[in-house]
């Protein structure tokens, strides 16, 4: 006997040697099978239709039996099978025949014999035995059957069609000659392929009892429909549903029939797919890309496109519309007559419609619309950031330089150019710290940061001359040619090296050096720097006809300044000054005349030349302008109480920077231009987080609607099924596709100039994801559904993770607003405090005048000033509340509680009424608007701070939050039901024992505290009530408490898991239980609500408001649909008991609060901790542990019932 794991071995290769055997048997009795229908065919003039059945059943017959018989009695030879696994492994030496001979003689194999066998099944594990029968002949054996299968199957279809048409029809004759008329619509027709066909047949004279359509393709089996007839309408009639081929109908009733008619199927053109190349410009270094089944595409300008349009069907007109109506017709592709191409440069952006028509002159149902997006070559765009103004230097210092230049696509150099008095420009190239070449068409804009340190000493520089430099940066154009572009002009002066300060008396010092000095200088740089951007302006743009008018606009604001400075040169007394004021003078002048003489030459021919001169003029007479100022002066420092001539000094400024650095406010120092372009780019990142989420929840939906399809296919067993699942399967075909073409729309809008670097790396993972679209789309139009749901269920995934990117971003800058509003109330409450004090100190021996005294005082003034930051913050929120609605919900509702209790409180009102009654100097009532202004604007405060205490984008800090507040909510009904006597005093918070329940099947307990602990040091984050405990109101309510010292440790880590009492001093031995302090809502005062107002509690007190708003927060802050009804369903079911307790004054009932509150509240709880552990990576997470179903937690509670009532 054969050992038990040799024959597990050989098991196999036995098998397939009975596939072999039962292949041949059936391949021997479908050639007889064949031949006989040969033969039959041949015959078939004397042939019944009874013949044909019996030939048919004989084959099926034949070929079942012998299989059978062929498997029955075939034996396993392992002797036979050992044989042939040593033809293939001729290294074995008969060592596997040896192992099957050997037997078991009852005490065990031997040594030798156990040796063998091991070195046979080693071999086994480390070989293919299956190779001494090869798969390629069990291919062939079943090509062989297959193509026999289909010759036989051909055979009965011929023989049933020969025999059907050698019946004598006697149907024709017999409706010749009966009385019965028939009129059949639509006769012979033709119906586009799938839509729906009405059939009617109307009797003009007598109306038989009943009539059919015997309808089916042409030479093909027919289908009989019974017609249906309206009452006494002499019309029969029927619908035909999706006509998809050419079919041949008739009309029979009783005695006869009509003559059959056709039905011709057409398609009307339409579009199957666009598949777009696009070949980008040399000077971007990117290449070709490929673009499969797409209707948008961006591209670059200089690019060449190439987008090929498959049809269903050769067409007589193919071509492109624009919105003007101007047609492109399409190439025929000689290869293929169904696939028209476009080959184009395009210029600009432009939404064409995709028309066709047929040789027939039909012309395509809606047709598509195919958008190309051309994205400007931007030139570089380069920012001086240190120093990034104009300064000063001394002649012995080296000058750092810093720039970061930006651009799209390949930098082919960048450098610094300066200028040092009336010399020649000087250009430094230098290297940036970061490759400046573009590497795909979806890579990131390209950054670098150039540096350059500027040896102002090796320059020969003299004090008060004039150091003008620039930055630049070169790329290709899209004309292939090199373009240059410069940054802003920055000045720098060389001042004495041993330039010596002193401080200005109190009440003089000399004469002021004359203000309109400062202006001329003012003035003179803004025209140097306004010809250098000319200058730019004209070598990019020549023949621009603005510019002509500019460059004269320049020379008459020079010949203005030489007017003034021709005024100030007659009172000006020492023979330095004035000789400085002629040589100024002069190059003003010679600066004018060659911008009129630009101006003249700007319409024909390039100014640059004459722009370059009036540029060295221009800086020589702004040095000469900076040499009389140094020498008209003495430079000081302001004293505190300095005055005269020092206020107006041009280098106090650069004083007080050289002496400490003041830190402005960002809130005030933001100019309106880019608060601006911030609130563009934030509304376009929420436009795509809306558009984001919107495709994700779409293909989660799509998915599990294929899921279904899938089954539903599987499980389908009638034809009339398996056409309505079809109908559905496309369907979301026409879905899947719509999901790509948006897709296609979104990546268009990152492309745009405005997001191309701030949304580069999700436009790279967006591409990730259409491919991954494409390819579910591919799949569902193959009908593979299984394929379609694994490939969309990652489309899915990748799109959830861009929404959640998103998500956290634009969290990121709500978080940012709103640490900048936060930043602006503190600051408006301590102007408040300051105001109020300062009224506080001028009410002493300040009479009221009835006088209408109008004159502007300084606490008039502030609150002037504080009402207008007022009305600037209060317009942000509003703005941020907007913005916010859909991605930040709790952040955008308490800002909109905050503006709407500071409107209902009147600050702005109450502030201009204080100021008001302060200028008329009533002081006690301007007092009091000013402290009902100043409590207006502390809430205002205290409300910021709330919204941005509830700002995150990261999802386990907003799942940690939330948790923390339900364990709030629970501990606040628990403590409610303690004090009433309802429910058992612990030693243990609710929530605590919550977290010690078992877990596994041991009953270890759950992770205390594992999941989302914050830690003890983090006192009540998120918890209710917070900011009034920590004022000391956590004991309010409590009989006996004491101080209620502690009670702020007390709430340490609630909610954590930690379960830890309260630790307290001076808590009462047996207040364990009672933990107002922890946080909770319980504290709240009464207010006198209702019967029983004097105790506290969510329920029956005072705080039940505070306790149904976090209610809210709580549903707002969960994204499950489930987890938020859950918690909608406790708010309305805390307000019904709420409202119950104020119509009769009883107190709720524990098991009614346990049940309707308490009971939900531990599940969701308990919800929102799986959540967290799964979204922490460390975290210990229970698998397969899924809810307790409803039924079965029903299902418990009946039987304890029954139980208990003794049934």
């Amino acid at each position: 006997m054969t050992e038990p794991i040799l024959q597990r071995q050989l098991r196999p290769l036995a098998e397939r040697q009975l596939r072999q055997r039962l292949d041949s048997v059936t391949i021997a009795v479908l050639l007889v099978a064949a031949l006989l229908g040969l033969i039959l065919i041949v015959a078939r003039t004397a042939l019944s239709p009874l013949v044909v059945y019996l030939w048919m059943a004989a084959t099926v017959g034949a070929v079942v039996v012998s299989r059978t018989l062929v498997a029955r009695r075939h034996a396993v030879d392992f002797q036979q099978l050992a044989s042939n696994v040593e033809r293939e492994h001729p290294e074995l030496r008969a060592a596997l025949k040896t192992a099957v001979e050997q037997q078991d003689s009852g005490g065990g194999l031997s040594y030798l014999q156990q040796r063998v066998i091991d070195e046979v099944i080693a071999h086994a594990r480390t070989h293919t035995w299956l190779a001494a029968v090869p798969v390629r002949r069990l291919t062939v054996l079943t090509l062989a059957i297959a193509a026999l299968m289909v010759l036989t199957g051909t055979q009965a279809v011929l023989l049933l069609d020969a025999v059907r048409h050698a019946a004598p029809n006697n149907v024709t004759a017999d409706a010749m000659s009966n009385d019965l008329t028939v009129e059949v619509l639509p006769g012979n027709s033709e119906v586009q392929r799938g839509k729906a066909v009405v059939v009617l047949a109307r009797f003009p004279g007598q109306v038989p009892g009943n009539a059919a359509l015997v309808i089916g393709p042409a030479g093909g089996a027919t289908t009989r429909i019974d017609l249906t007839k309206n009452l006494n309408d002499p019309v029969y009639g029927t619908t035909v549903s999706a006509v998809g081929e050419t079919l041949s109908y008739h009309i029979e009733y009783p005695g006869g029939r009509s003559p059959p008619y056709t039905l011709a199927v057409y398609d009307l053109p339409a579009l199957e797919r666009a598949d777009a190349e696009i070949v980008y410009p040399a000077y971007s270094n990117l290449g070709t890309k490929q673009i499969p089944d797409t209707m948008s595409v961006s591209l670059i300008e200089g690019a060449k496109l190439v987008v090929a349009f498959t049809l269903n069907k050769p067409v007589a007109s193919a071509r492109l519309v624009d919105p003007k109506g101007t047609p492109i017709a399409l190439t025929v592709d000689a290869k293929n007559p169904t696939t028209y191409t476009l080959a184009s440069e395009p210029q600009d952006s432009v939404k064409y419609r995709l028309e066709l028509t047929d040789a027939e002159g039909r012309a395509n149902e809606d047709p598509p619309r195919f958008t190309i997006a051309v994205h400007k070559n931007l030139p570089p765009v380069l920012k001086a950031t240190f120093p990034g103004k104009d300064s000063k230097i001394s002649p012995l210092q080296e000058m750092a330089l810093e720039a970061q230049v930006t651009d799209d696509f390949a930098l082919r150099g960048i450098g610094l150019t300066y200028v040092l008095g009336t010399g020649e420009p000087v250009e430094v190239p230098l290297p940036a710290d970061a490759p400046a070449t573009g590497t795909s068409p979806d890579a990131a804009t390209t950054k670098s940061t150039i540096a350059h340190m500027l040896a102002v000493e090796r320059l020969g520089a003299q004090p008060y001359q004039l150091l003008s430099y620039y930055f630049w940066a070169e790329d290709v154009g899209s004309d292939g040619k090199v373009r240059r572009t410069s940054s802003d002009l920055y000045f720098a002066e060389v001042r004495p090296f041993a330039e010596t300060f002193r401080e200005m008396a109190s009440q003089g010092g000399g004469p002021p050096p004359p203000q309109a000095n400062a202006e001329l200088i003012k003035l003179q740089r803004q025209i140097v720097m306004a010809t250098f951007k000319l200058g730019n302006r004209s070598a990019k743009s020549a023949g621009d006809p603005a510019l002509a008018t500019d460059i004269a606009a320049v020379a008459g604001s020079q010949e203005a300044v030489r007017e003034q400075l021709e005024k100030i040169a007659a009172e000006l007394t020492s023979p330095q000054q004035q000789a400085l004021a002629e040589s100024a003078r002069k190059h003003m002048t010679t600066a004018q005349e060659k911008l009129s003489a630009a101006s003249a030459a700007a319409p024909v021919s390039s100014p640059s030349p004459l722009l370059s001169e009036a540029q060295v003029a221009e800086r020589a007479a702004l040095q000469d302008l900076m040499r009389i100022a140094a020498s008209a002066e003495n430079m000081v420092m302001r004293s505190e109480g300095g005055g005269g001539g020092g206020a107006e000094n041009s280098e106090q400024r650069e004083l007080d920077e050289l002496e400490l650095t003041q830190a402005e406010r960002r809130y005030e120092t933001e100019s309106s231009a880019q608060q601006q372009q911030r609130n563009a780019a934030q509304a376009e990142e929420l436009q795509v987080l809306s558009r984001l989420r919107e495709l994700a929840q779409r293909q989660g939906d799509l998915n599990e609607q294929a899921k279904d399809l899938a089954a539903a296919l599987r499980a389908a067993a009638d034809e009339a099924k398996r056409q309505e699942l079809a109908a559905r399967l496309k369907r979301l075909q026409e879905q899947q596709q719509e999901i790509l073409r948006d897709v296609d729309d979104l990546r268009e809008r990152m492309e745009r100039p405005e997001n191309r670097e701030r949304m580069a790396e999700a436009r790279q993972q967006l591409d990730q994801t259409r491919e991954q679209t494409q390819r579910a789309n591919e799949a569902l139009k193959q009908d593979q559904l299984d394929q379609a749901v694994t490939q969309g269920t990652r489309v899915q995934g990748q799109l959830e993770d861009l929404r959640d990117d998103f998500q956290q971003r634009s969290a990121g800058a709500f978080a940012e607003d709103v640490q900048r509003l936060r930043a602006e109330a503190q600051r408006l409450d301590e102007n408040q405090q300051e105001i109020a004090k300062q009224m506080g100190d001028a009410q002493a021996g300040k009479p009221q005048s009835l006088s209408g005294d109008t004159a502007t005082s300084p606490v008039a003034d502030a609150l002037d000033t504080q009402k207008q930051a007022v009305n600037t913050l209060l317009t942000d929120m509003r703005r941020i509340t907007e913005a916010a609605e859909e991605s930040e919900p709790v952040l955008s509702r308490k800002l909109y509680d905050t503006v709407r209790q500071a409107k209902l409180q009147g600050v702005e009102e109450e502030l201009t009424r204080a100021g008001e009654l302060a200028r008329r100097n009533f002081t006690g009532p301007a007092q009091e608007a000013e402290r009902r202004a100043g409590e207006a604007v502390r809430q205002m405060r205290e409300g910021i701070e709330q919204a941005a205490n509830s700002t995150t984008g990261d999802p386990v800090a907003n799942l940690r939050r939330t948790r923390s507040q339900i364990d709030a909510l629970i501990e606040a009904i628990h403590q409610e039901q303690v004090q009433q006597g309802g429910a058992p005093a612990g030693d243990q918070p609710l929530v605590a024992k919550a977290d010690q329940q078992p877990t596994g099947e041991n009953g270890q307990p759950a992770q205390q505290g594992q999941q989302g602990q914050q830690g003890k040091g983090q006192q009540g984050q998120g918890q209710l009530g917070q900011s009034q405990q920590e004022q000391g109101q956590q004991g309010q309510g409590q009989q006996g408490q004491g101080q209620g010292q502690g009670q702020g440790q007390g709430q340490q880590g609630q909610g954590q898991g930690q379960g830890q009492q309260g630790q307290g001093q001076g808590q009462q031995p047996g207040q364990g239980q009672q933990r107002q302090g922890r946080g909770s809502v319980a504290a709240g005062s009464s207010g006198g609500e209702g019967p029983g107002s004097g105790d506290e509690g969510p329920l029956s007190g005072g705080s039940f408001q505070e306790f149904s708003d976090h209610l809210r927060d709580v549903e707002e802050s969960l994204t499950d649909p489930t987890q938020r009804s859950l918690a909608a369903q406790v708010r309305d079911r805390a307000r019904s008991i709420r409202a119950d307790f104020k119509r009769h004054g009883n107190k709720p009932q524990y098991e009614l609060v346990h049940q309707q509150l308490l009971q939900p509240l531990l599940d969701l709880r308990a919800q929102v901790s799986q959540e967290l552990a799964k979204q922490q990576g460390d975290a210990l997470v229970p698998i397969d542990r899924d809810p307790v179903p409803e039924w079965f937690t029903d299902l418990v509670g009946r039987y304890y019932k029954e139980l208990g009532s003794g049934k």
